[in-house]
């Protein structure tokens, strides 16, 4: 299998289980601050995250030298385009806010953390060529 068709599988993989453990979550313990617009996040991020994941494995495919300035470019790319969904949804919906915005950390943190997981083994057999 090729790189790509594993980072897929492994996405799709990742956010299954965080929508099980939130769905029983949102059900149990956080019915209060159970948000519609939690599963669009979730799946967006997730989508967001493969995609250019894929870009950063094509983009340095041909030369590792240039991973570190790609990878602070899509990241930066990435966290200005979540920066600006954060705001945006804060200031329309004022009242939910809060739950968004914890709901969005806690995603982000755990989107961020896998990323960083996938990276480091294409990192290092690319250093190994």
């Amino acid at each position: 299998m090729q790189p790509i068709g594993k980072i897929l599988i492994k996405n799709a993989g990742f956010t299954l289980i965080i929508a099980v453990i939130s769905m029983t979550l949102f059900k149990t313990v956080f019915s209060d601050y159970y948000l519609p617009v939690f599963w669009i996040i979730l799946f967006g991020m997730a989508l967001f995250t493969a995609i250019l994941h894929i870009i950063l494995v094509k983009l340095t495919s041909y030369n590792i030298s240039k991973f570190s300035s790609r990878f602070i470019l899509i990241t930066g790319i990435k966290m200005i385009l979540f920066l600006a969904i954060i705001v945006s949804y804060s200031f329309l919906n004022t009242n939910k806010a809060v739950p968004f915005l914890i709901s969005f950390l806690i995603l982000y943190i755990l989107f961020t953390t896998f990323e960083v997981v996938l990276i480091l083994p294409f990192f290092k057999n690319q250093s190994k060529k």
